[in-house]
């Protein structure tokens, strides 16, 4: 199992379901990395780590350290290329996602009628509940 699919299960797996409360605002998580993705909200911007690619020309900035790795491993293994742009992933799912979210018009149209379009099922399903 390659090292950022271990840290995602690991980490980010489904089974790692805990309620954990935000100690500043009370929002409560399921997941730990949501958590702790959130509480970087609560830290100056100009306090935050920031890990920076570096590679010539690469802009991506990661909150973790972790991030930064498994992206890095896309640099150098040559890894999965978006041909709309200069994104390079490691995994195959990052890219399509990326695809998805950077690349494609929205074409799941509000069930309710309100116009507005999706890119994702996610978000879309999300928007169709404040219609309830």
């Amino acid at each position: 199992m390659a090292e950022c699919d271990k840290h995602f299960k690991d980490v980010h797996d489904a089974s790692d379901v805990l309620n954990l409360t935000c100690g500043e605002c009370g929002k409560v998580f399921i997941r730990r990395g949501h958590l702790e993705e959130h509480m970087l909200s609560h830290v100056a911007e100009s306090e935050r780590d920031v890990f920076s690619s570096p590679e010539p020309g690469c802009k991506s900035e990661f909150a973790h350290e972790h991030d930064l790795q498994c992206y890095m491993k896309g640099h150098e293994q040559e890894g999965w290329k978006c041909l709309q742009c200069n994104f390079v992933t490691a995994e195959k799912h990052n890219l399509k996602q990326h695809i998805v979210q950077q690349h494609e018009q929205p074409s799941l149209p509000c069930r309710a009628g309100c116009f507005q379009k999706f890119k994702t099922r996610d978000a879309h399903l999300r928007h169709e509940k404040t219609h309830k």
